[in-house]
Formats: structure tokens, C-alpha cells, sequence
């Protein structure tokens, strides 16, 4: 046998172990999380898990609302000292005004960001017709500009950069330079939603209190500019000195159907939030209350912004409990910040919510996820997908919490994995395997635990074994001479049926 034609031999061999391997896992896991699931699952005789959601009434409350996940008739409301509300008294909620958090590192660093992330739609109430899209280019620190049409034509209708309106598409230098996630679909540059998908904007009622939707506040650094799609202009009204991580303007009233309830002479603030506060900006643009972000907060999470009449506010975010991990799913623990008009906290309360979930925490889940997928690659592999996933953390920092919490889970799969190579190192030796391919086999098993272990055992019919009688060793009997001794094997006795040619 050529050395080529061995290389090949030896390359199908892996190939058919690690399909072995492969399917043999693929059965495992779904047969392990099955039974896992089911047994969490099992509510015999027991509650239905619980919905809990944070809600701020109209007059600044916020209270907790908790029902059945398959029985919403039989919802509760409690305030933040636990005492319970009447459910069915009619209060109405405020809207909240939502503000990013910092972008996370990863993974769009590495993969760049999507298309559906890049393009935002907006709407001029003066041009009904009219359909604007702002669009970034690609890169993490680019920027961007925006281009019109008309519905229904789809006639060009110009150009946004920011000189201003122009007919020919925006030169590289004018424009506008704006954070990556502030492009996403939950911030709110302007006081009406459009989506990327809707071809048709319903007509509402424009309050004088409102934003017009024309205007449309985008972050810029550490500039809000404003971008008036009527009139094609291009203006700064604000100035921080750190860098600008979101803006938020108020919805209309008429999109949550509010409109009848409103107060004419109370404007809803524009927000614009950095690192470390968020600035609450009259219809005029002049700061009227500053908001310092509490450090347990930080710059990356997601702040809900509830204001009332008077100016006063809630302010929401999710803070994990130390040591949380993307896998957990107990419950979630949110801060409940109740502001005065100038931004003073008047009072702060964490709340923990049951999130419907099945009660798991993410060391129980990495004990589960071990179960299901017993080797050291796959199991790191998970580890890293949920740090990816991670909502609240860049990828270092959540792959190392993740790491931190199943370091036991990991130690005993890679226990495992080291006995089944070792197994298989030892096995090879018995089989009389070179040593180059005993060593990657020995690897082989060694990243895929037990399935590779399975692959390894049967992707090959194994020789028959017997003792050897000048050593005592068990040798395989495909070959004429003890691969422990390696004196030759003798002769099988005559049994007198021989036939001799």
C-alpha cells in the first residue's frame, strides 16, 4: 500500500468515526434533553408557572402584574411593597421611551453588522406619500445618509447628508457619522414607527404636544442632530461631553391610542442617553433634568423610560444577579428607579419577576447541557454560543461568567474524555495501531468524550483476540507474531483433516 493510498485509508476511517460520532450524540442529546424536559416540566398536581411584567400607571405607579401563562383571566397586581391591587380597576399605563444600551463588541465586530440593522424607515406628516430610510454602510464606526421615495412610484425623491438636501447620492464626506445599534428597530428617532416591511403608513392625530414625525434626532457622536425630511436641513441642537449611545422621542399619543386622556400643555421630554446619564430635553432642545445612571446599571444595558405629567419618572432596567449567566432562566431581576422631574432619585427597588420560565438556574442548565452533549468540545462550543447570545454582556465577559459557572461541568467531562482516550490509547496499544495513529485517535477521543468514543469502537470490525503462549498477553490474531512480544504465533496443532496439496 502506497503512502498516499494510506493517508486516504486512514482519512476515511476518521471520517466514518466522526459520522458515527455524530449520530450517536445527535440521538444522545435529544434523548437526554427530552427526559430532562419532561422531568422539569411535570406540574402534576402543582401551580402553572407564572408571567411577571413591570407596568408604570398614568399617575407614576409601578406595580407588578402576575398571571397563569395559560390564563391571563387570572392576572393579580401588587404594588413594589408586595400589597395587592384591585386588577380590574381601570388605571392605563404609560408608554415607555426606550434608550440602548453601549453596543456589544461581539459578535458584530467579527461578523459585521446585518442589513436589517443598517436601514431605519420614517414618515413626513406634510408628505404622506413620502417614505424616508436612513442607511448605514458597514462598518462598526461608519456612517450614513438618507434617501427618498415616493410610495406606490417608487419615484426618487432625493438625498439627506449633512449639508443637506441634495438630489445626487451623499458623498463619503457629508455623511452622518452614527453608533451601530442606534440603527436597530427599538430606538425611536422619531415620534412615529415605521417599519422596514410596511409599504403603507396609517394617518394619526398629530397632538401640538407631540414631536412631529418629520423630524427625525439622530446620534452623532457627541451631537443629537436633528434631520427635518419637510424641509431637507440638517441641524445640531445638543452637545455632550461624552459620546451620544442613544436618543429616544416620545411616540405619538394617538399611536397607543392615548390621545383622549392627554394633557395639551405637557410635552413629553426627548431623551438622550451616555455612558453615564440620561439628559431629558424639551421641544425647545434645553436640558430640563439629568438623570445619573447608578453604577450598578452600566453603560451596556437597556434603560425603560416612563414619564409622567409632571416630569416625574420610572426608570426600569434588567440587572443580573452576580454570577448570572445567559442560561439562566429562574427569573430576572430588574431595578426600579423613581425619579423626580430634575433626575433625582427619589427612590430605588429591586424587583424579582418570574419570566414564565421553567425555574433552572444556569449552573442546573450546564449540568443539563453536560448531560446532553458529554465532551469537551461540544460542551465548550455551547458555552460559547450562549455567550454570543448574551444580551447584556460583551462576548469576553460573558464567555468568562458562563466558564466560571460550569467549571465543575467541564472538569467532569473532561475527566470522562481523559479515561476514554486513555482507553483508547490503550486499546490501540493491545491492537497493535502505530503509534502516529494511536495518538490521533487518543486526541480524537479525547475533544469528543463519549460519542467519540462510540465512533472510535465502531468504525471498524475489531480482530478476535487470544492469549499469547510465550507471554500471556492478548494479542490480536490478524497478524502472524505478538504485537507484545513479537515472537511469531505457533503453529495450530494438527487435527488430522488437513489437506495437503
Amino acid at each position: 500500500m502506497t503512502m498516499n493510498a494510506h493517508h486516504d485509508f486512514l482519512l476515511g476511517r476518521f471520517a466514518k468515526a466522526a459520522t458515527l460520532a455524530l449520530g450517536f450524540g445527535t440521538v444522545w442529546t435529544v434523548v437526554i434533553l427530552w427526559t430532562v424536559t419532561t422531568i422539569v416540566n411535570s406540574r402534576v398536581g402543582g401551580e402553572p408557572r407564572r408571567m411577571e411584567s413591570l407596568r408604570v400607571t398614568r399617575d407614576g405607579t409601578p406595580v407588578v402584574e402576575s398571571y397563569p401563562i395559560d390564563d391571563y383571566s387570572r392576572a393579580t397586581v401588587r404594588d413594589l411593597e408586595g400589597r395587592e391591587l384591585d386588577a380590574r380597576s381601570p388605571r392605563g399605563d404609560i408608554q415607555p421611551s426606550f434608550l440602548s444600551g453601549e453596543p456589544r463588541s461581539w459578535p458584530a465586530a467579527l461578523f459585521g453588522p446585518r442589513w436589517s440593522s443598517r436601514i431605519k424607515p420614517f414618515s413626513n406628516e406634510r408628505d404622506p406619500k413620502a417614505i424616508w430610510y436612513f442607511v448605514r454602510n458597514a462598518d462598526p464606526k461608519g456612517a450614513g445618509a438618507f434617501v427618498g421615495y415616493e410610495r406606490g412610484s417608487n419615484r426618487l425623491l432625493g438625498y439627506i447628508g449633512l449639508a443637506g438636501f441634495r438630489t445626487s447620492p451623499v458623498p463619503a464626506d457629508e455623511r452622518i457619522p452614527v453608533p451601530l445599534q442606534d440603527v436597530s428597530i427599538g430606538t425611536q428617532w422619531s415620534s412615529e414607527p415605521v417599519s422596514v416591511w410596511s409599504s403603507t403608513v396609517t394617518p394619526r392625530l398629530i397632538e401640538p404636544t407631540d414631536v412631529p414625525p418629520r423630524r427625525v434626532h439622530v446620534p452623532s457622536g457627541n451631537v443629537l442632530r436633528v434631520v427635518d425630511l419637510d424641509e431637507g436641513t440638517v441641524r445640531t441642537v445638543f452637545e455632550s461631553a461624552e459620546p451620544i449611545v442613544a436618543a429616544a422621542v416620545p411616540y405619538l399619543f394617538s399611536y397607543f391610542g392615548q390621545a383622549e386622556d392627554r394633557e395639551r400643555d405637557s410635552g413629553r421630554s426627548i431623551l438622550v442617553r451616555t455612558p453615564t446619564r440620561v439628559f431629558r430635553l424639551d421641544h425647545d432642545y434645553k436640558v430640563v433634568g439629568t438623570f445619573e445612571i447608578p453604577p450598578e446599571v452600566g453603560p451596556e444595558r437597556a434603560l425603560y423610560w416612563y414619564e409622567t405629567r409632571d416630569g416625574s419618572a420610572v426608570v426600569t432596567c434588567y440587572v443580573p444577579p452576580p454570577g448570572a449567566t445567559a442560561f439562566d432562566s429562574v427569573g430576572q431581576r430588574e431595578m426600579v428607579y423613581q425619579l423626580a422631574a430634575d433626575g433625582a432619585i427619589r427612590k430605588s427597588t429591586p424587583v424579582a419577576l418570574n419570566n414564565g420560565a421553567s425555574g433552572v438556574s444556569g449552573r442546573t442548565a450546564l449540568v443539563f447541557m453536560a448531560l446532553g452533549a458529554p465532551a469537551p468540545l461540544p460542551a465548550l462550543a455551547v458555552d460559547a454560543v450562549g455567550a454570543i447570545n448574551d444580551p447584556y454582556r460583551d462576548f469576553p465577559a460573558a464567555l468568562a461568567s458562563i466558564l466560571t459557572a460550569s467549571l465543575p461541568v467541564l472538569a467532569a467531562v473532561g475527566l470522562l474524555a481523559l479515561a476514554l482516550a486513555a482507553a483508547t490509547w490503550r486499546r490501540g496499544r493491545a491492537f497493535g495501531t502505530p503509534t502516529r495513529e494511536r495518538t490521533a485517535w487518543t486526541v480524537f477521543v479525547a475533544l469528543f468524550g463519549l460519542p467519540g468514543w462510540v465512533g472510535f469502537r465502531l468504525h471498524r470490525a475489531w480482530p478476535a483476540r487470544a492469549t499469547c503462549p510465550r507471554c500471556g498477553a492478548r494479542a490480536p490474531r490478524d497478524r502472524e507474531s505478538c504485537v507484545a512480544c513479537g515472537e511469531p504465533f505457533p503453529e495450530p496443532a494438527a487435527t488430522g483433516t488437513e489437506i495437503f496439496a
